[in-house]
């Protein structure tokens, strides 16, 4: 029986996936499942993954399309044989030697519910690299760690849940999974088509202290049409991350800042309305902003909603030349 079990899930990103396989299996670390899981892709991914001669690698798919990551983790976990699950997204790469590390340090370290590593952003187009995903997470810099082996941190619990709520410093291509430690906790919420992994990563942090490889573990592919790039699209799964971290009860410091990055996300949603001329919906959004941390952007955001931009404009010049001595 295997130790690790890959799990890859995919939609259309044939153009990619072979890559990401070949970089999985060419690991030193051979004691492997590859889990590939196809969200009713209509490229050829089937085709690829079946042309692979290795019993290691096995396809699973959906019956119906999620639009989103979410179901097909679950599903690649569910089936995973292995101790360990390891995420990577179908168009990133993995580095020589994550594997080994990871496995070496889930079993020196039993009390960690998972570990990750940094990855090297590149662009899609050139395969120019770009930098280092965590060289301006400083929150994240400044964490308290504990090094149990070269290149090896163990985050206590609390730090990492806190950090979470200020910069989500963890990419699910770079993470190793103690598979008993999903069990317990949940797994990915399949409600959401996007933020499924800090969701997963506050649950995690919240019941584990996690375990932090400094070393590049992942090139990561940025693509502008990917899940992650679709902007204002995307606050309503961010709000509802969020709220259920408020359900499952928070500090006073940590409810406020919880509070104001729900609130930043109304926001962007009632601007998004407010850009489209549809001011109805943007002073509600506007409006649950201030409901949830009072603050400028949405009161102004409001303001015009109520009186229409031009109002709002000459009203803010006339205010200004009254104001002038």
């Amino acid at each position: 029986m295997p130790k690790l079990s890959i799990v890859i899930p995919t939609y259309n990103s044939a153009k990619y996936l072979s890559e990401t396989i070949d970089s999985a299996i060419a690991q030193d670390f051979l004691d492997f499942e590859v889990l590939v899981v196809d969200d009713c892709s209509t490229d050829n991914t089937k085709e690829i993954v079946l042309s692979y001669v290795d019993n290691r690698i096995k396809y699973l798919s959906l019956i119906t399309n999620h639009g989103g990551p979410s179901r097909a983790r679950n599903i690649g976990i569910k089936s995973a044989v292995g101790e360990f699950v390891a995420l990577c997204d179908s168009d990133d790469i993995c580095a020589p030697g994550r594997f080994q590390d990871a496995v070496d340090f889930l079993n020196m370290e039993k009390s960690i519910g998972m570990v990750f590593t940094d990855e090297l952003k590149f662009n899609e187009e050139t395969g120019a690299n770009i930098g280092n995903f965590l060289q301006g997470y400083d929150r994240f810099k400044l964490l308290p760690k504990l090094e149990i082996a070269e290149n090896f941190f163990v985050i206590k619990s609390n730090d990492a849940f806190s950090c979470l709520f200020f910069e989500n410093f963890i990419l699910p291509s770079g993470v190793v999974l103690r598979k008993e430690a999903v069990e317990h906790i949940g797994y990915f919420d399949e409600s959401l088509t996007n933020g499924d992994d800090k969701d997963m990563w506050f649950r995690m942090t919240r019941n584990y202290p996690i375990g932090f490889i400094n070393k590049i573990g992942c090139r990561y592919r940025v693509r502008v049409n990917s899940i992650s790039r679709r902007g204002y699209s995307l606050a309503e799964n961010r709000i509802k991350v969020l709220q259920h971290q408020l359900d499952l009860g928070l500090s006073v410091f940590l409810r406020k800042r919880c509070l104001k990055m729900i609130a930043i996300n109304y926001y962007g949603i009632g601007h998004h309305f407010q850009s489209l001329g549809e001011m109805s919906s943007a002073r509600e959004y506007y409006l649950r902003s201030l409901k949830a941390s009072l603050n400028l952007s949405a009161m102004k955001g409001l303001f015009i909603s109520l009186l229409g931009k031009r109002i709002y404009f000459y009203l803010k010049i006339w205010t200004v030349n009254e104001l002038e001595p």
